[in-house]
């Protein structure tokens, strides 16, 4: 039987303190009104659960208990709230839970922990479509009262990594001779990032009835600053 190792467990007492320390210093900013400040350190609080939440995942995964994938790949599907669908039309639809993080202060390994656990889930439960030469949207809805979240930067890595994951199950070849990418940001009633996958023929009709409210998270109107 393996046994978590010392500075495994030094780890997380580091990143436990690092998070306390992190909401004791963004209650203080929220207090003084520093609202700019107080959204940095929630940033780096969030990378640093990331890191945490990746970190522990991985012990659990080597700790050599015989069940130890599939145990915690059921702790991800009831815990991170992703949805998957195939529209009436047939288009491919993921919501992923508030904002894509970014290679800079987000992690990889933590947004490829929950894609592959979904879609393998949906992909045996749903019979499986292949699709020929598509369009790949990413819609970006953030806050309608968090304005500057709509100045979210798409970073390669973190579309590669779902572009990747969905194509693995979906498509044929993730190449520009398969698959385009299109890119939109909306202001909504909470942050989220919606991932389609349309036929390349359908994306005009497709983005008409995104635009008409027919699909996704309802667009939000806001006033022009």
């Amino acid at each position: 039987m393996s046994f978590f190792s010392e500075q495994e467990l030094q780890y997380i007492q580091r990143k436990q303190k690092e998070l306390k320390d992190g909401l004791f210093m963004i209650k203080a900013l929220a207090e003084k009104g520093q609202r700019e400040e107080a959204n940095e350190e929630a940033v780096g609080l969030a990378l640093a659960s990331e890191k945490l939440m990746v970190q522990i995942r991985n012990m659990i995964a080597y700790s050599g208990h015989p069940n130890a994938r599939e145990i915690l790949n059921e702790h991800i599907l009831k815990s991170v709230p992703v949805s998957i669908k195939y529209t009436p039309e047939g288009w491919f639809m993921m919501s992923m839970p508030a904002l894509m993080p970014d290679r800079k202060r987000g992690s990889m390994d933590y947004l490829r922990g929950y894609l592959y656990p979904f879609l393998e889930r949906f992909m045996d439960e749903n019979p499986r479509r292949q699709f020929g030469k598509s369009v790949i949207v990413f819609r970006l809805i953030y806050d309608h009262e968090r304005p500057e979240c709509q100045f979210h930067d798409f970073d390669n890595y973190e579309i590669n990594t779902v572009v990747d994951a969905v194509a693995f199950y979906l498509l044929p070849s993730d190449g520009p001779m398969y698959l385009d990418h299109h890119y939109l940001t909306t202001p909504g009633e909470a942050s989220c990032t919606e991932v389609y996958l349309v036929p390349r023929e359908d994306f005009k009709r497709f983005y008409l009835a995104l635009k008409a409210g027919e699909i996704g998270v309802p667009e939000v109107k806001t006033n022009p600053q």
